[in-house]
């Protein structure tokens, strides 16, 4: 009975070596630690590069990349099962306990790991095959006229970032401490609010310049406050911020089209839309899908948002080339 557990871990072993390298050019496969290694014409390169090429066929990097996630989470739970299972071992040997739940548990995740791993390498393989397919290419290609007007467009667009400055919240604040009816020991509760605010845009400000100033490269980028977004829609010259963080009228949009980086769900999801806040669709970006965003944000916050100015700067790049 005890053989079974390291049976099935030499059996998963061997399913997660398996190559997935195609005859084409993009290839990838799994080393004896379960770590993926990339290649581009048979030579090794890091995963950005493989990525940037996969790029160039969208459905097939988003069914790579679920491939991928899949991956991950059998790896996860195999690395766990292996631990529950070698400490309820040690457990046994050491202590002469006869509590098997640890091991069985660590035993289920190890066996329900091995066809969710395989699973993920399908889809990976089925993502590599899309892209290597011409017929597939060539049936989700735009004509070359149309591929010609996009890229002339966003060529000659502007591209602006919206920036939450919660401009209501502000405004409410100031004027209950300029009312003469709060008392003293509410205005300062109130001024401690609006200092926080007042800082908390600041430091967001600062961390999406910085982020955007170090991955993003694709075009020139504007900063709008949210709260002038419809006046610059109206037409309206608001100006936008500069690189002090203070509002700029000499900063202007001339151009006809603009397409905008606004937020989802919080400040730290970034979408890409269009005038009207909608995707742009292909061959634009809208979002970048992101495994567990929730956790990755609060591992690392600047991480989380420089990989989504990252994405949509590799994708960008792409129109026109």
């Amino acid at each position: 009975m005890t053989r079974l557990p390291f049976f099935i871990f030499f059996i998963h072993i061997y399913f997660v070596q398996t190559t997935s390298a195609q005859k084409d050019s993009l290839s990838f496969y799994y080393n004896t630690f379960g770590i993926p290694k990339y290649q581009i014409n048979k030579k090794p390169v890091d995963p950005k590069e493989f990525k940037y090429h996969l790029a160039k066929n969208d459905p097939a990097l988003r069914k790579f990349n679920v491939g991928k996630n899949l991956s991950l989470t059998s790896t996860i739970m195999q690395g766990a099962g292996g631990f529950l299972l070698g400490y309820n071992l040690a457990d046994i040997m050491i202590n002469k306990n006869k509590n098997y739940t640890a091991g069985a548990i660590g035993l289920g995740l190890i066996v329900v790991s091995i066809p969710l791993s395989n699973y993920g390498l399908k889809k990976s393989n089925q993502a590599l095959s899309m892209y290597h397919t011409e017929e597939f290419m060539i049936k989700n290609t735009p004509s070359t006229s149309l591929i010609t007007g996009v890229a002339e467009t966003w060529k000659n667009a502007c591209l602006i970032v919206r920036i939450p400055v919660f401009a209501s919240k502000i405004k409410y604040l100031k004027s209950i401490l300029s009312d003469s009816k709060t008392s003293q020991a509410s205005k300062s509760v109130i001024q401690k609010q609006l200092d926080k605010t007042l800082d908390d845009n600041k430091k967001y400000f600062e961390l999406i310049q910085s982020s955007f100033s170090k991955e993003f490269f694709a075009k020139d980028v504007l900063f709008l406050p949210d709260s002038l977004f419809k006046s610059f829609i109206a037409g309206e010259k608001t100006g936008f911020i500069n690189k002090k963080g203070e509002l700029d009228s000499s900063l202007q949009c001339d151009a006809q089209y603009s397409f905008f980086i606004i937020t989802g769900k919080d400040s730290d999801q970034l979408l890409f839309v269009d005038r009207d806040l909608n995707p742009a669709g292909f061959p634009f970006p809208y979002k970048k899908n992101t495994f567990l965003p929730a956790f990755k944000k609060l591992l690392d916050r600047k991480k989380y948002i420089q990989k989504q100015i990252s994405h949509f700067n590799q994708k960008l790049l792409l129109i026109g080339n």
